[in-house]
């Protein structure tokens, strides 16, 4: 009975010390990888960062591509968050419409959600105009 004991004993341990060395060896093995996932996440925050730059940088040219139905010089760049608002006719001293345009390139070509919102507003009617005076303004901070 005692011999029975020690071999099931024996088998447990075999068993504990090779799921033990399994153990070590899939640490050993990660510990290796972390220095290359970090150089992979940091390329891919390198790219990611350049082509959003890039972006921003492009859409500020968007007025003077052939595709753009407005002048110019009527359209002003916000960048956030719309693109560019259009007083349609402003150079020519008259406006006609005025217009919110959000540029889109790349892969994702749908409105973030504060860019729904203002089309919302938009199509909506929900738009003032107000003038504040100056007066009353510089009157709240003396």
């Amino acid at each position: 009975m005692e011999a029975v004991f020690g071999i099931v004993l024996l088998v447990i341990v075999f068993v504990l010390a090779s799921a033990l060395v399994r153990e070590v060896r899939a640490h050993h093995q990660l510990k290796e990888s972390i220095p290359e996932i970090e150089r992979r996440a940091r390329e891919h925050a390198v790219k990611t960062s350049d082509g959003v730059r890039l972006g921003q940088l492009a859409e500020q040219f968007v007025p003077f591509l052939p595709q753009f139905q407005y002048d110019p010089q009527d359209a002003h760049f916000l960048g956030k968050p719309i693109d560019f608002i259009v007083f349609d006719g402003l150079c020519d001293d008259g406006i006609d419409q005025i217009v919110f345009i959000e540029v889109k390139s790349g892969k994702k070509k749908t409105l973030g959600l504060r860019q729904r919102h203002i089309r919302d507003c938009v199509l909506e009617g929900r738009i003032k105009f107000e003038v504040v005076p100056v007066s009353e303004v510089a009157s709240t901070y003396s």
